[in-house]
């Protein structure tokens, strides 16, 4: 698989051909995009769209990516239930040659069911925030993209 790639801080993130780096327009129309730094990268063909946020943290040494990963669920669960929000599970993942959590969970928009995962890595005093949205019909392709995402990232520095 053919993979481009951008920097993102100290994260290398290489993706597969399809993908774009998003425009300030395209994010505006996210339901849950706040205007944060970030990248979003979209795979219109797919229905695949991946984001990736990094927060430096002064609390990062006492913090694993385990806890930043439970936060993060706290975080959208709420919000989520109008979508028909359902947990899956939490996963161990190596991002970078760092130890990452992830948690997968499911949600409909406008009747179309859909699968998320965010996975989250720290390194330094940075937690990096990689999600992940995709059709659940095309579950099985999508994440082969995904997961050649989080094999081939790298960090620097």
């Amino acid at each position: 698989m053919r993979m481009k790639q951008m920097q993102i801080q100290d994260l290398i993130l290489s993706y597969p051909e399809g993908f774009h780096e998003m425009s300030r327009e395209e994010k505006a129309g996210l339901a849950f995009y706040n205007g944060e730094s970030g990248v979003c990268l979209s795979d219109p063909e797919a229905h695949i769209l991946v984001t990736i946020g990094c927060k430096e943290s002064r609390l990062a040494f006492l913090l694993q990516a385990r806890d930043a990963a439970k936060k993060a669920e706290e975080h959208i669960r709420k919000p989520m239930q109008a979508y028909q929000y359902r947990l899956e599970e939490f996963s161990d993942h190596r991002v970078g040659g760092e130890k990452a959590c992830g948690y997968r969970y499911r949600y409909t928009v406008q009747d179309i069911p859909m699968t998320g995962e965010t996975v989250v890595v720290k390194h330094k005093k940075a937690f990096y925030y990689l999600n992940f949205y995709a059709r659940t019909e095309s579950l099985t392709d999508s994440i082969k993209k995904w997961q050649a995402m989080l094999d081939a990232a790298a960090f620097c520095g």
